[in-house]
């Protein structure tokens, strides 16, 4: 039976040696690969900040021009369906002019069930500020006579305004004028609607995007 030799035990490595292997860093490689990472990563950061600042922005102004446009519309809807005309006793002749950045005309406005007041509207765009403005003169006490009333005032409307354009419907085409006056091509009538095209432009953001939407609107007059 064969026996084993017995030997000397295999001897320990060294402890100063694994105490080197434990202190060795890291490698120029895993530093670039660890900084690529990192790069990454931060990228991936900003970009979906970015990506999260411009829709807010955008919504944001989307809004904006929204409650601006419906405001103008409610306005403008209010006074130009009742525009009117008439030439009669001592009364001025109350005419319907249009043209396409500014309409002027008389309307009935009322404040209550009670009362009611004619009034002289003038609606104009000034282009190079992008103001819509309304100058408004009310006769006052039920009259048709406006001088003396003193009843005046004119404010901006709306601001933002790039585009905007007024064209009038005698019930076959439209028309870029309009004059009522008794020269006029349009003699003692009212268009059967006014057309308006514009467009409301919101805020330029930080990387100089300016949010811009096109509305269109359709007033029927009442008093054909």
């Amino acid at each position: 039976m064969a026996k084993l030799k017995s030997g000397p035990a295999p001897s320990c490595l060294p402890l100063r040696v694994i105490n080197r292997d434990f202190k060795r860093g890291f490698s120029l490689l895993e530093l670039l690969i660890a900084l690529f990472l990192l790069l990454v990563i931060l990228g991936g950061s900003l970009l979906l900040l970015q990506t999260a600042n411009r829709s807010w922005f955008r919504g944001e102004s989307e809004v904006a021009i929204q409650t601006e446009a419906r405001n103008l519309i409610a306005f403008l809807n209010r006074i130009i369906p009742g525009a009117v005309l008439t030439d009669s006793g001592d009364e001025e002749r109350l005419e319907f002019s249009g043209y396409p950045d500014r309409i002027s005309f008389c309307a009935l406005l009322s404040e209550d069930r009670k009362k009611t007041d004619f009034a002289r509207i003038d609606i104009f765009w000034k282009e190079k500020e992008g103001t819509v403005y309304v100058f408004e003169e009310r006769a006052g006490n039920g009259r048709r006579i406006f001088s003396g009333s003193g009843k005046t005032g004119s404010q901006p409307l709306s601001g933002g305004v790039t585009k905007f354009k007024f064209s009038y419907f005698d019930g076959k085409e439209c028309r870029l004028t309009w004059n009522s006056s008794k020269d006029g091509p349009e003699e003692d009538s009212l268009p059967k609607a006014v057309f308006l095209d514009f467009q409301l432009s919101g805020q330029k953001s930080d990387e100089g995007r300016i949010f811009c939407r096109d509305y269109h609107a359709v007033f029927e007059i009442k008093n054909n």
